[in-house]
């Protein structure tokens, strides 16, 4: 499924997914922090005010682009059960702007809990900005809770992140 723009959904933020877990690009690569001087060049790219807050500079140049596999599940308990079907969304922001992707959809029926889960294909341009997990089909008034969440970068050599 290609990616929508996230302003056209009503989801909500399960959680905010730190850049430096994710990023793959060259910049967000950090080094031997065991060098001294690799370390201190590390910190002053930390206090530099990142170009990517600006929109207009971020437009200027927007990178190359590239597919990045991405891997997510969540466990998700609800107080009652919902009538629509709930939805698991990766939502993203790049150097063209927000968008989401859809990992996964049920209809929980009678249940009160549900496992969604499943690997996305994300096209981005340029750097990877944010990265949220979101859950689409539930109301304001739903009550829930994360049992288990967890988001995997498919193209890094990493563990497993569980976030819950």
């Amino acid at each position: 499924m290609s990616a929508l723009p996230a302003h056209l959904l009503k989801l909500r933020v399960l959680r905010d997914i730190p850049v430096h877990e994710f990023n793959t690009s060259a910049s967000a690569v950090q080094g031997d922090l065991s060098n001294q001087k690799t370390r201190l060049s590390f910190l002053q790219k930390l206090r530099q005010k990142s170009p990517a807050t600006d929109a207009s500079v971020r437009n200027k140049n927007p990178g190359r682009t590239r597919t990045v596999p991405f891997s997510s599940a969540v466990w998700i308990c609800f107080a009652e059960t919902p009538e629509q079907p709930v939805s698991l969304w990766l939502v993203y922001e790049d150097a063209k702007g927000e968008h989401s992707v859809l990992v996964d959809e049920q209809q929980l029926l009678e249940s009160h809990n549900a496992m969604l889960s499943g690997a996305v294909d994300i096209k981005v341009t340029g750097d990877f900005l944010k990265l949220k997990v979101c859950c689409g089909g539930v109301r304001d008034h739903h009550r829930f809770s994360i049992q288990d969440l967890h988001v995997k970068n498919l193209s890094q050599d990493m563990p497993l992140k569980k976030y819950a």
